[in-house]
């Protein structure tokens, strides 16, 4: 499941994000690690791994480089199956009145498709498979449209 993370977030709403939604994974820069969540990974225990990416990328104790485990990877990969009742993606509530609160969408018709052919809506056939989210367009949008499981970037 993802659950995209707003970057202008301060360490503690991070924090508060990353155990409400009981993060196992991060996806981030080294830089938002460093100021946001380093300090405070002892705090999330069920954290079990930081993957860092983007520029000026370097490994920092506790985290692995997302490029050289990807590098290190097989070439082939089975999507697992899904049902439309599978959770997709997770998004928060600003908590601006209190504790955030957790939206769940699920892969179902309404929400995420995650074996939508790039063909499939003209009609036409192809081999490539897409993971896209229906309308996500207003939950990424204040991440500048990327986003990665439990994702600060």
């Amino acid at each position: 499941m993802l659950s995209p993370l707003f970057s202008a977030f301060g360490a503690a709403p991070v924090e508060q994000r990353l155990r409400l939604g009981d993060a196992r994974v991060l996806v981030t820069t080294a830089a938002l690690y460093r100021r946001k969540v380093a300090d405070r990974r002892a705090s999330l225990p069920g954290l079990e791994h930081v993957l860092i990416v983007g520029p000026g990328t370097e490994e920092l104790p506790g985290t692995a480089l997302f490029d050289s485990l990807m590098s290190a990877a097989s070439d082939g990969f089975d999507i697992p199956p899904t049902s439309p009742e599978h959770m997709a993606l997770l998004h928060f509530t600003s908590g601006t009145t209190g504790t955030p609160k957790g939206a769940i969408r699920a892969r179902g018709p309404d929400g995420v498709h995650p074996r939508r052919r790039p063909g499939d809506a003209a009609g036409q056939s192809s081999s490539a498979l897409l993971r896209s989210d229906q309308d996500g367009g207003p939950f990424l949008r204040p991440l500048g449209g990327s986003a990665a499981p439990a994702s600060l970037s």
